[in-house]
């Protein structure tokens, strides 16, 4: 740990405002202090007015001295002229409600490092900085209490968008009143009725160049799901139906200019009607041709082309892990990081070899590897744009020597390639894949296997138990969508169906830990459910949660605490077996 006396004495070479690669990001002044520790440490700074609320708290470039990866340490943004000493001897820290704390005694460092700007110093920081100034508030003050400055920011840019259009033809016709105060009076009008739909808060942002997800009903010119949708009408009273399309593109391009983001993407929903959960997300600004990459292409296939030159590239990084994929064309949740970092830091252990059965662009392949250092994984993938982005992702992150990948239907694990494609590799190779592929269906292979499909992996249930090794057993960790009344219930019902699978396979241990319920049978099986973890809400009443559930002839050596009662099947979701702890479950094979 860095000691406050070697804070004093660091030297403060680096200038204040040095730009980074993120377009919203800028090198500033920050004290280093441990996560646990960054909130009393910051409402000090707040009370002594050292905070510098421009820029937001991020996790610290490095830990200095810190190993211990469990504490990580934050990045704390404070005004330039910022010491130590000069904290100590401020006047406000003797009244501050936070002078009897130790807070100060939390700072491990002050140095300087990237850390991004606040939305709201963002935005008004771009919009100052548009390529056309931001006209000045209405002469005449509307009737209204909302002050221009409190407007969202999305209506300022509309509003500005409209007055600032011109177009070379538009001169030769003559156009409505366009005027600032006839503009600003009208939005006003349209946003307080709630017949014009904006945002209260400001837009998301996704991926690592700060590219802007406009929700799908902003700004919309079609019909909103039965629902009011003034935008077009709104349009159409300022500017010509012929010159409707060159504005709209003017729109998104100041917006994506204040935003400081090199993309403007509208929101889609998963295509209902397509296999893979194919994204819908639409490209607004910049613009690109429209038969760039299209998929008709007979040029554009898994292995030909860099998915950079794709328009909808874009990288994620997580944990230190990079995460590439055409957001156009694969879907990609931001509420499962937990479950990420919980199945690679937790659950996967050093040297296991784990299967993921639905491995979209590498959401448990990369983890299981880069976090929890496995040994190898093999990982099956059907939508060739999600196979795409995890071989670059593979490749990318340096691990390619420990993935296999499998383009096909996990049911059956096609082969990587089909013999009779044009894609396909050389004999040899070939033969290789059909060789691996053998090896999978046979089982007695995987330690762990991860089942991440939504609503429901049931499907994969009989390929994923078949692949656990035939000795030991190994864990499933099943994901599924369930109502909040029902989390338990559905554990149950899982056990019972991964019960009956399991009870088909040869396993080959030294009888189990309990005695069956049906000890007539010859390879007797036990099914714990050891866990129930919630990921996120899914809808209103649903939750996306996952069942850490262990498969096998006997318990493994870190579960053999646990008292079954003489079952073979049930739920055990704490650590300890005191009475009560063990769920015990029926199950019924006829």
């Amino acid at each position: 740990m860095v000691s406050v006396k070697k804070v004093h004495k660091e030297k403060e070479e680096e200038p204040m405002e040095q730009t980074v690669s993120l377009p919203y990001a800028v090198r500033v002044k920050v004290v280093h202090v441990l996560k646990k520790k960054a909130k009393s440490v910051k409402t000090g700074l707040e009370e002594c007015h050292w905070f510098d609320n421009r820029f937001k708290i991020c996790r610290s470039v490095t830990n200095g001295n810190n190993s211990n990866e469990s504490e990580p340490w934050l990045a704390i943004p404070v005004l330039s002229d910022f010491n130590m000493d000069a904290l100590k001897k401020s006047t406000v820290l003797h009244t501050a409600a936070v002078s009897t704390s130790t807070w100060m005694q939390d700072i491990l460092a002050v140095g300087y490092q990237p850390c991004p700007r606040s939305s709201r110093h963002r935005l008004a920081r771009g919009i100052e900085t548009l390529i056309y100034p931001m006209p000045p508030p209405p002469s005449t003050e509307p009737q209204s209490s909302l002050q221009f400055s409190n407007l969202p920011i999305l209506l300022s840019i509309l509003i500005h968008a409209i007055t600032s259009f011109t177009y070379p033809s538009l001169l030769s016709i003559g156009l409505p009143d366009r005027s600032h105060d006839t503009v600003y009076r009208i939005c006003l009008e349209c946003y307080q009725n709630q017949t014009l739909t904006i945002p209260k808060r400001g837009l998301d942002r996704i991926g690592d160049d700060g590219t802007i997800l406009l929700p799908q009903k902003v700004f919309s010119m079609t019909r909103l799901y039965n629902q009011i949708n003034v935008f077009p009408t709104l349009i159409q009273q300022f500017i010509p139906t012929h010159f409707i399309e060159a504005f709209l593109r003017h729109l998104w391009r100041l917006i994506a200019l204040s935003h400081a983001s090199p993309r403007l993407v509208r929101k889609g929903d998963i295509d209902p009607d397509s296999a893979v959960r194919q994204s819908q997300h639409v490209i607004l600004y910049p613009e690109y041709p429209k038969d760039l990459h299209d998929d008709d292409n007979e040029d554009h296939h898994l292995t030909q082309g860099p998915m950079e030159l794709s328009p909808g590239f874009i990288t994620i990084t997580e944990q230190g892990i990079k995460q590439s994929f055409d957001l156009t064309k694969v879907m990609f949740s931001r509420g499962n990081i937990s479950e990420k970092i919980r199945f690679g830091r937790r659950l996967v252990q050093p040297g296991e070899i784990v299967l993921d059965l639905y491995a979209g662009i590498g959401y448990f392949t990369l983890p299981a590897i880069i976090l929890g250092k496995a040994k190898h994984v093999y990982a099956c993938e059907w939508n060739i744009h999600a196979m795409q982005a995890l071989q670059h992702n593979v490749i990318q992150n340096r691990i390619q020597d420990k993935v296999t990948l499998y383009h096909g239907d996990s049911k059956v694990f096609l082969e990587y390639y089909d013999t009779n494609s044009k894609n396909s590799r050389d004999k040899n190779q070939t033969y290789q894949h059909h060789q691996e592929k053998a090896t999978i269906l046979q089982g007695n292979l995987v330690h762990r296997v991860s089942l991440g499909l939504l609503p429901s992996s049931e499907e994969g249930w009989p390929v994923a138990v078949q692949a656990l090794k035939r000795d030991t057993g190994g864990w499933l960790h099943i994901h599924g969508n369930v109502h909040e009344d029902k989390h338990e219930v559905w554990a149950m019902d899982v056990c019972k169906r991964i019960y009956t699978i399991a009870l088909e396979i040869p396993w080959q241990g030294n009888g189990m830990t309990t005695t069956s319920i049906h000890s007539s049978r010859t390879n007797p099986v036990v099914v714990l459910c050891h866990h129930i973890e919630r990921v996120k809400a899914f809808a209103p009443h649903v939750n996306h949660l996952v069942l850490d559930i262990f498969c096998g002839p006997h318990l493994p050596n870190s579960l053999t605490h646990i008292d079954m009662k003489g079952y073979s099947v049930g739920l055990c979701l704490s650590d300890t077996s005191h009475d009560g702890d063990f769920i015990p479950v029926g199950v019924n094979l006829l």
